[in-house]
């Protein structure tokens, strides 16, 4: 139940979670620069004497923050699938956890029709406690200065199966949205 504050709760944990918010931040940032540049644009454009003027930080927390979601859920699908194919493969060789584009890949692969290798995928993950602690429930019960406890996991209830259906709720949801907007 005890586990320490800053250690992974699995083999390539540490390597998802980084990724996951690397990812989040990159988009995050992605929105920002496209804020950043429609204001230059405004700005050079009124130098010019031009009249029209692009907005900028319309919706920001919204964007931002479903920026940040998409690439934290997105970062640690790819991130996962890239330790579950390491591990498959046997290969002998250092682990290269960087993904830049996870979340543009998780788009592209699904309107491709990929949605199903993908659920595949982290079906695998599941299948073999990649995603989480299988023993420990999602739910921390208590802090005690650097130390995480967490409630006692279930088969029904541990951080897998939390992660799980996480990330195919959201595979599912950028499925619908690519349908609906015909993508």
């Amino acid at each position: 139940m005890w586990q320490k504050a800053s250690s992974p709760t699995i083999a390539g944990g540490s390597s998802i979670m980084a990724n996951m918010l690397a990812e989040g931040v990159e988009e995050v940032s992605e929105e920002a620069l496209y804020d950043v540049s429609r204001v230059t644009f405004n700005l050079i454009n009124s130098f010019r004497g031009g009249k029209t003027q692009l907005s900028a930080f319309d919706n920001a927390l919204e964007r931002y923050g479903s920026s940040f979601f998409g690439g934290f859920i997105g970062g640690g699908i790819f991130e996962g699938v890239n330790v579950k194919d390491h591990i498959k493969s046997n290969i002998n060789r250092p682990y290269d956890p960087t993904n830049k584009e996870a979340n543009e890949s998780l788009i592209y692969m699904i309107r491709n029709g990929k949605k199903k290798e993908v659920l595949e995928s982290l079906e695998y993950l599941r299948k073999h406690g990649m995603l989480g602690d299988t023993n420990l429930s999602a739910d921390i019960d208590h802090i005690e200065g650097d130390q995480i406890v967490y409630k006692p996991g279930t088969k029904e209830d541990n951080q897998n199966e939390f992660s799980y259906k996480l990330m195919r709720n959201y595979i599912n949801n950028i499925d619908t949205v690519l349908s609906e907007e015909q993508m």
